[in-house]
Protein backbone atom coordinates (compact mmCIF):
# COMPACT_ATOMS: atom_id res chain seq x y z
CA UNK A 1 0.00 0.00 0.00
CA UNK A 2 2.83 2.46 0.79
CA UNK A 3 4.46 1.77 -2.23
CA UNK A 4 1.41 2.68 -4.68
CA UNK A 5 1.14 5.73 -2.40
CA UNK A 6 4.63 6.76 -2.96
CA UNK A 7 4.06 6.15 -6.78
CA UNK A 8 1.24 7.92 -6.64
CA UNK A 9 2.96 10.90 -5.09
CA UNK A 10 5.61 10.57 -7.61
CA UNK A 11 3.27 10.52 -10.78
CA UNK A 12 1.80 13.95 -9.04
CA UNK A 13 4.95 15.41 -9.04
CA UNK A 14 5.66 14.82 -12.45
CA UNK A 15 2.46 15.23 -13.99
CA UNK A 16 1.61 18.89 -12.46
CA UNK A 17 4.28 20.96 -14.33
CA UNK A 18 3.18 18.88 -17.74
CA UNK A 19 -0.71 19.97 -16.67
CA UNK A 20 0.37 23.28 -16.15
CA UNK A 21 2.14 23.79 -19.22
CA UNK A 22 -0.79 22.28 -20.87
CA UNK A 23 -3.24 24.13 -19.26
CA UNK A 24 -1.06 27.82 -20.20
CA UNK A 25 -1.54 26.79 -23.61
CA UNK A 26 -4.96 25.72 -23.84
CA UNK A 27 -5.58 29.47 -22.71
CA UNK A 28 -3.04 30.84 -25.25
CA UNK A 29 -5.29 28.99 -27.82
CA UNK A 30 -8.35 30.51 -25.88
CA UNK A 31 -7.20 33.81 -26.54
CA UNK A 32 -6.23 33.26 -30.03
CA UNK A 33 -9.97 32.09 -30.96
CA UNK A 34 -11.02 35.68 -29.28
CA UNK A 35 -9.05 37.52 -31.49
CA UNK A 36 -10.17 35.55 -34.52
CA UNK A 37 -13.92 36.07 -33.45
CA UNK A 38 -12.54 39.79 -32.93
CA UNK A 39 -11.42 40.27 -36.07
CA UNK A 40 -13.71 38.45 -38.13
CA UNK A 41 -16.89 40.21 -36.24
CA UNK A 42 -15.11 43.52 -36.59
CA UNK A 43 -15.42 42.69 -40.29
CA UNK A 44 -18.72 41.78 -40.50
CA UNK A 45 -19.58 45.07 -38.41
CA UNK A 46 -17.50 47.24 -41.27
CA UNK A 47 -19.36 45.11 -44.08
CA UNK A 48 -22.70 45.90 -42.02
CA UNK A 49 -22.13 49.67 -41.65
CA UNK A 50 -21.11 50.14 -45.49
CA UNK A 51 -24.56 48.41 -46.27
CA UNK A 52 -26.41 50.29 -44.13
CA UNK A 53 -25.69 53.70 -45.54
CA UNK A 54 -26.23 52.32 -48.84
CA UNK A 55 -29.38 50.70 -48.93
CA UNK A 56 -30.64 53.62 -46.08
CA UNK A 57 -29.78 56.09 -49.17
CA UNK A 58 -31.73 53.72 -51.58
CA UNK A 59 -35.02 53.05 -49.43
CA UNK A 60 -37.02 55.85 -49.44
CA UNK A 61 -40.95 53.95 -49.67
CA UNK A 62 -39.84 50.74 -50.36
CA UNK A 63 -40.58 48.33 -47.62
CA UNK A 64 -38.53 45.27 -48.71
CA UNK A 65 -35.69 47.71 -48.81
CA UNK A 66 -36.08 48.77 -45.29
CA UNK A 67 -36.41 45.54 -43.80
CA UNK A 68 -32.97 45.16 -45.61
CA UNK A 69 -31.67 48.55 -43.76
CA UNK A 70 -33.25 47.28 -40.36
CA UNK A 71 -31.50 43.73 -40.98
CA UNK A 72 -28.07 45.36 -41.63
CA UNK A 73 -28.57 48.25 -38.85
CA UNK A 74 -29.02 45.23 -36.86
CA UNK A 75 -26.33 42.96 -38.21
CA UNK A 76 -24.10 45.96 -37.35
CA UNK A 77 -25.05 46.51 -33.38
CA UNK A 78 -24.90 42.87 -32.79
CA UNK A 79 -21.27 42.32 -34.38
CA UNK A 80 -19.99 44.88 -32.72
CA UNK A 81 -21.31 44.04 -29.08
CA UNK A 82 -19.55 40.57 -29.92
CA UNK A 83 -16.77 41.79 -31.08
CA UNK A 84 -16.21 43.65 -27.66
CA UNK A 85 -16.65 41.05 -25.72
CA UNK A 86 -14.56 38.76 -27.83
CA UNK A 87 -11.94 41.74 -27.46
CA UNK A 88 -12.45 41.62 -23.28
CA UNK A 89 -11.96 38.43 -23.27
CA UNK A 90 -8.58 38.25 -25.31
CA UNK A 91 -7.55 41.35 -23.09
CA UNK A 92 -8.43 39.67 -19.57
CA UNK A 93 -6.28 35.96 -20.50
CA UNK A 94 -3.43 37.95 -21.83
CA UNK A 95 -3.35 40.19 -18.58
CA UNK A 96 -3.51 37.09 -15.95
CA UNK A 97 -3.05 33.55 -18.02
CA UNK A 98 -2.53 32.11 -14.90
CA UNK A 99 -5.68 32.90 -13.79
CA UNK A 100 -7.32 31.04 -16.36
CA UNK A 101 -5.37 28.13 -16.55
CA UNK A 102 -6.17 27.43 -12.77
CA UNK A 103 -9.88 27.84 -14.12
CA UNK A 104 -8.97 24.76 -16.86
CA UNK A 105 -7.64 23.06 -14.10
CA UNK A 106 -10.34 22.98 -11.47
CA UNK A 107 -12.76 22.51 -14.40
CA UNK A 108 -10.52 18.92 -15.17
CA UNK A 109 -10.78 18.01 -11.63
CA UNK A 110 -14.57 19.07 -11.36
CA UNK A 111 -14.37 21.85 -8.91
Amino acid sequence: MEKALLELIELAKTAAPELWRIALQQVDVERFSNLTATIIALIVFCISVVLFKLMLKLANDDVDLFMIVTFTGLASVLSFIFAVGNLINYVQKGMNPEFYAIKILMSLAGQ
